[in-house]
């Protein structure tokens, strides 16, 4: 399973949920226009990619009611998320809900998991809270610079070099095993460059601007912070 590629299309598509919220009236052109470079490029991957991740963590529950239990709860999870809406509460707030709607899922998740990766839950939790802080601290450079770029990013060039350049990412993934988690490493080796791909065609085909570029440098550091901390039981 390409994780790497699942929870940068996640990132991608929460920007892009962002963005139809919260740009003012007078930019929606441009707001519609983002929706279909993500809807249009990378729909169809998370279409079939975030069912089969759900699908092998269960895998790995020793029976069926144990699997049954915690596709129920991560449903639940789901609709719980939905109560707070990113950038429309405090950060606090916003998080504080994700905390809440994802204990049970967490618990019931590890108890599914082989020893040596019950830290899974915690460390997406980590990618989750690093994604939420980029969102809250980044939302001006996105609402306005990164939205500014939407046409260039619309153009076949971009959304071509940015496919193929996930695609190659996830060719690498030689797992085989219909249960096995990757480790920490194994998922940050492909995570990080994952994300590159999406500051490698922000880079190439929008302007060389000193916001941009923050943008850039803050969405990698997003990606690494989960990954330089430790959540793998040693």
């Amino acid at each position: 399973m390409k994780y790497t590629v699942v929870i940068s299309v996640l990132f991608i598509l929460g920007t892009t949920a962002t963005l139809r919220q919260e740009i003012d009236h007078g930019s929606q052109g441009r707001t519609k226009v983002l929706k279909r470079i993500v809807k249009r490029s990378l729909n169809g991957l998370a279409a079939q990619m975030l069912p089969l991740l759900e699908t092998k963590i269960i895998s790995n529950c020793n029976d069926s009611k144990s699997a049954e239990e915690l596709q129920d709860v991560y449903s639940e999870m789901k609709v719980c998320f939905a109560k707070e809406k990113i950038l429309r509460v405090s950060k606090e707030d916003f998080w504080k809900n994700i905390k809440e709607c994802s204990k049970d899922a967490i618990t019931k998740t590890r108890n599914c998991l082989p020893e040596d990766r019950k830290y899974f839950p915690e460390f997406v939790l980590s990618v989750a809270k690093s994604a939420v802080d980029f969102m809250y601290e980044d939302v001006d450079l996105i609402r306005v610079d990164l939205a500014a770029c939407v046409p260039k990013l619309n153009n076949f060039e971009a959304q071509y070099d940015y496919l193929r350049c996930l695609r190659g990412i996830s060719s690498k993934d030689n797992s085989t095993s219909p249960t096995e988690l990757p480790s920490q490493a194994e998922f940050c080796a492909k995570f990080i460059p994952a994300n590159q791909c999406f500051t490698d065609m922000i880079k190439g085909h929008c302007p060389q601007t000193s916001n941009l570029k923050k943008f850039r440098e803050n969405y990698i550091n997003m990606a690494k912070r989960p990954c330089e901390e430790s959540n793998e039981i040693s």
